[in-house]
């Protein structure tokens, strides 16, 4: 179409709406008259009108069909797979926590009954590994909620 289609008030953006209506078979009898005095006249609507009714015929011939029984297998396996995956992952996480909680705690307390050091290095060691102690518990935590509301953690990159 020639003219601007953007415009509404466009003798041809006024037609385009009605061509649409009748490829949806929602015209009345007086609008496709007037449309087909128009396209009479616009060889741009006429194109246009023949163009979208190519691409209807198309889409009419696209069928939808049923994943098969094989595709289905390979698709729950695929699901319990990540579902095993996701379960070692979240003990093997786990694990470190108790692993590195332990090891700090450790640390904590013999560094606390350690004679020789000064208290201030004492309270500085201390203050180190309990604000590590909180960033991985933070990190922790926030990596798990993310995880549970990505939209996109089935999505193949």
């Amino acid at each position: 179409m020639t003219h601007n289609s953007q415009n509404p008030s466009s003798a041809c953006g006024k037609h385009e709406i009605l061509i649409m209506r009748r490829l949806d078979g929602e015209i009345t009898p007086e609008e496709d008259a007037a449309l087909e005095i128009h396209l009479a006249s616009c060889p741009s609507c006429t194109r246009a009108l023949h163009e979208y009714s190519k691409v209807i015929s198309a889409t009419a011939r696209v069928e939808m069909r049923s994943p098969g029984d094989e595709q289905w297998e390979v698709y729950w396996s695929r699901v319990s797979n990540r579902l095993e995956r996701s379960f070692a992952w979240l003990v093997v996480v786990l694990g470190a926590a108790v692993v590195l909680f332990y090891g700090v705690y450790r640390f904590a307390t013999h560094v606390v009954r350690h004679p020789t050091m000064p208290v201030w290095a004492k309270v500085g060691l201390l203050a180190l590994v309990a604000g590590f102690v909180l960033l991985f518990a933070s990190v922790v935590r926030e990596k798990a909620c993310l995880w549970c509301s990505d939209r996109y953690r089935g999505v193949q990159r």
